[in-house]
């Protein structure tokens, strides 16, 4: 399965067939800290974060039309999801303090509807932005629900596994690429992320809880490093205030 650079579920973020965004606060938990964040309060608006896995900017900005949106976003930091208007537009990535545009990407943002932006490198050293629609409807009852992105330009394709499972969650991803979202069970995982085809080279572990109602995201990094960013994020009541 070949997926070149797309932008899972609902890609190019006006993909047919999308359910209705959910606009309800959000809590995104990673190693590096937690953060909440409130639903779209006005119409017109979208919700967009920033996450910063491209390993030679010590800190990036993230510019959406002329303007910084997000600002001195360190390496492996996932930003809470900020406002911006539901249209298409150029976001373009820079280091802090820095005037020149390191990559652009022009991308349609779907009002109410969450997005992710992900500042990564090429095996070529340069660096290029990848967007994602982010679907935070709730798994299937008693579920948990799992995506992959693949950051990594050093290992071609890549493959996601939950141990004890003899084919592959998540198969075929290239460098850029995530796979849409899938319900899992719910409980202690061992996740193993390899290069596809091999058993070894390029593995990536990961020992998870992954939990009933909860959404993850796995992005494997790049520029050597055998490290998974797990991401995970949760719907909040609607009366819970963004802290």
């Amino acid at each position: 399965m070949k997926l070149k650079f797309y932008v899972a579920a609902c890609l190019a973020f006006a993909g047919a067939g999308c359910s209705p965004p959910v606009n309800r606060p959000t809590a995104t938990k990673t190693s590096e800290g937690q953060t909440s964040s409130g639903p779209a309060a006005a119409s017109g608006t979208a919700l967009v974060r920033f996450i910063n896995v491209e390993p030679t900017i010590d800190k990036a900005d993230l510019v959406f039309d002329n303007r910084i949106e997000f600002t001195g976003v360190a390496y492996k930091a996932v930003t809470p999801y900020k406002e911006l208007p539901g249209r298409r537009g150029d976001f373009r990535l820079r280091g802090t303090g820095m005037s020149n545009d390191l990559a652009k990407n022009n991308e349609a943002l779907n009002d109410g509807r969450h997005h992710t932006l992900i500042a990564m490198r090429k095996a070529d050293n340069t660096p290029v932005l990848g967007a994602f629609d982010d679907a935070l409807e709730p798994p299937a009852s008693g579920k948990a629900k799992l995506r992959f992105i693949n950051a990594s330009p050093d290992e071609g394709e890549m493959a996601l596994f939950i141990a004890g499972n003899n084919r592959p969650l998540f198969a075929g991803v290239n460098f850029g690429a995530g796979g849409g979202y899938q319900d899992v069970k719910p409980g202690a995982a061992v996740i193993q992320v390899r290069s596809e085809g091999k058993k070894t080279t390029g593995m990536r572990v990961r020992n998870q809880t992954l939990e009933a109602g909860k959404t993850y995201t796995v992005i494997a990094l790049g520029d050597g490093k055998k490290e998974l960013l797990f991401i995970e994020d949760r719907l909040l009541d609607k009366a819970a205030a963004t802290k």
